[in-house]
């Protein structure tokens, strides 16, 4: 029987997690066959493919309109371009520049920067924060810089160790870290997930530090099953595989245990942290306030296969988003899926709270 791309079928999940009870629902979408990235507002669904970028009704999820276009040009991006919402606007940034759309598709505006900003950079305030590379006494790291209005770069806030460093003469490559730095904008800030502990650094728009999260957390011992999981992405996935015999398998190494924080996402004026505890098949989110206080802690239904570790890797694994297929808006959790069966995509949508 032909699948409507636009028929929203209500699964009743009875997924319960400290008490509480999940519903998901889940659409099936036709439209795109490689998304990069899914954004949601209190109207629509965002969903990007390069150099598309559809726009699906958050009520009936028909799609409204899709955009885009590859080059250098006018009202055109590049392969590094990244979506966010900002002041009531899609910005989409670019390598060298940022475009500005309405939320309905309509081009306003693009500024254009002097040199080519090595990712994808996010407005914050009335200026920007994106990442770069930055060497110091042989050690690489990944590094967060604020740019001003004009996309000129004004100072380096923050830097992680980048996954690859070198090492007597060699290289050494940690496996659980290779999504790299990670942070989200927020209400003009911009929080950074600082180490391997449960810590969360908080700046302003201008990059002054303003305050540090930090949390007590349950510690996951890494697993052979996790390792080896680790080690069949790395040989399988582009871009990785080509390195592998000859450069990863001698260099990878692993920590005892998992970092406190795998993911983190900032919406509805709390951090949701995603961390590697799960129970009967569902993962922990941390629920905090934006200062750090304890909501509430909850298992959802969180697709984690092997195909969603190998996708969210691929797709963001040092880029701009580690999480490239979900986000959280309005209590709820929207998740891309691809259902191998069907070959289609289709959208999960958990309601929190």
């Amino acid at each position: 029987m032909k699948i409507f791309a636009f028929t929203l079928v209500f699964l009743l999940l009875l997924v319960v997690g400290k008490g509480f009870v999940f519903s998901t629902s889940v659409v099936p979408l036709t439209d795109f066959f490689n998304p990069g990235s899914i954004t949601v507002d209190d109207r629509h669904v965002y969903i990007t493919e390069f150099p598309t970028i559809y726009i699906y009704s958050l009520q009936d999820f028909k799609l409204k309109k899709k955009f885009g276009s590859q080059g250098e040009g006018p009202r055109e991006f590049n392969r590094f371009a990244l979506l966010s919402i900002h002041d009531g606007n899609l910005v989409v940034s670019d390598r060298n520049k940022v475009l500005y759309f309405t939320k309905d598709g309509d081009y306003i505006k693009e500024i254009k920067a002097r040199s080519i900003m090595h990712w994808g950079v996010r407005p914050i305030g009335n200026r920007f924060v994106g990442k770069s590379k930055f060497r110091e006494d042989k050690i690489e790291f990944d590094t967060a810089n604020i740019y001003d209005e004009n996309l000129e770069k004004i100072k380096k806030i923050f830097m992680t160790k980048f996954f690859i460093q070198m090492e007597g003469g060699g290289k050494k490559c940690d496996a659980i870290e290779i999504r790299g730095l990670q942070f989200q904008v927020f209400n003009d800030k911009v929080f950074f997930k600082r180490g391997k502990h449960f810590i969360i650094d908080v700046y302003d728009q201008s990059g002054n530090f303003l305050y540090t999260i930090h949390h007590e957390y349950e510690k996951i011992k890494i697993s052979e099953p996790d390792k080896q999981r680790y080690h069949d992405y790395f040989k399988t996935v582009h871009p990785w595989k080509r390195f592998y015999e000859s450069l990863i398998k001698k260099e990878i190494y692993f920590p005892d245990f998992f970092p406190a924080i795998q993911l983190f996402i900032v919406a509805d004026k709390k951090i949701y942290v995603l961390t590697y505890k799960k129970e009967k098949e569902k993962s922990e989110f941390v629920i905090l306030d934006l200062k750090g206080k304890l909501l509430k802690r909850v298992f959802l239904p969180f697709n984690q296969s092997d195909e969603w570790f190998h996708y969210s890797l691929t797709k963001y694994a040092s880029h701009f988003n580690p999480h490239a297929t979900f986000t959280i808006k309005n209590g709820k959790l929207y998740q891309l899926i691809e259902n191998e069966d069907k070959e289609i995509w289709e959208l999960h949508i958990s309601d929190i709270n």
